[in-house]
């Protein structure tokens, strides 16, 4: 599992639906706790909270994949790039 695949893995807890919080713990389970909490708060969250903050959320499904990997690309700060390759490098 790559990390973009962990960043859409994450996601669906930020969906309007059901979560299957198992199937997630199992597609993520590879990953470290550290890598999981880094990736969910400082890559994840940021580019699908506003989903869930939503009187009526856009996204109910799931998010599109290429979508998300470029929105999370498009907003990491100054320095969390070398980050991001330091935590894939740990995979």
């Amino acid at each position: 599992m790559s990390i973009e695949d962990l960043w859409f893995s994450l996601s669906f807890l930020f969906i309007d639906n059901d979560v299957d919080y198992e199937k997630t713990a199992n597609e993520i389970s590879s990953f470290s706790i550290d890598i999981i909490e880094f990736h969910l708060f400082y890559n994840v969250a940021p580019a699908c909270a506003d989903n869930i903050e939503q009187t009526i959320p856009i996204i109910w499904n799931s998010f599109d994949k290429d979508e998300l990997i470029a929105d999370i690309k498009k907003t990491w700060h100054h320095g969390q790039e070398s980050n991001y390759v330091k935590e894939k490098n740990c995979s």
